[in-house]
């Protein structure tokens, strides 16, 4: 079965836009590579969800990428949705909520430690793809309740 990653080869010619932003599998893997490097002294327990706020469609492409690389039970949320899958969860069972740098936390008062992670990809240089974690990721996906 494909996973996220397996759509970052040196030969992947797809490119996703938003707005004037443009994300194409080189910037990807630049992305993640230095992802991997900034986060590599945060350890997270695979059995507890993590959580990754994103406020753009482009940040949540690299959120499951960055996911899917690392093996982790995960969420991609939008900051409307945050406070919903929240309040859905026991405390024990999340994670981190991880949060792009330049932007304010969605909620004041959060029952989990916040990382800030650069999901920025203006001016990157290229990288190889970032060896896979071991196992596959598993991934929630949820809406807020306003897609239809």
């Amino acid at each position: 079965m494909p996973r996220f990653i397996d759509f970052l080869r040196s030969d992947a010619m797809w490119q996703a836009q938003y707005r004037d932003q443009s994300l194409n599998a080189r910037k990807c893997r630049a992305v993640l590579a230095r992802l991997i490097q900034q986060t590599e002294s945060q350890t997270f327990d695979p059995n507890k969800l993590q959580i990754i706020c994103t406020y753009t469609p482009l940040q949540a492409l690299l959120a499951y990428f960055w996911a899917s690389q690392t093996g982790m039970l995960a969420a991609v949320v939008s900051p409307r949705g945050l406070a919903k899958l929240i309040e859905g969860l026991a405390v024990e069972t999340i994670g981190q909520l991880w949060v792009p740098k330049g932007h304010r936390l969605p909620l004041e008062h959060l029952p989990m430690s916040v990382c800030r992670i650069d999901l920025s990809f203006d001016d990157v240089a290229d990288a190889p793809i970032p060896t896979a974690a071991a196992h596959a990721a598993r991934l929630v996906f949820c809406t807020s309740g306003t897609t239809g």
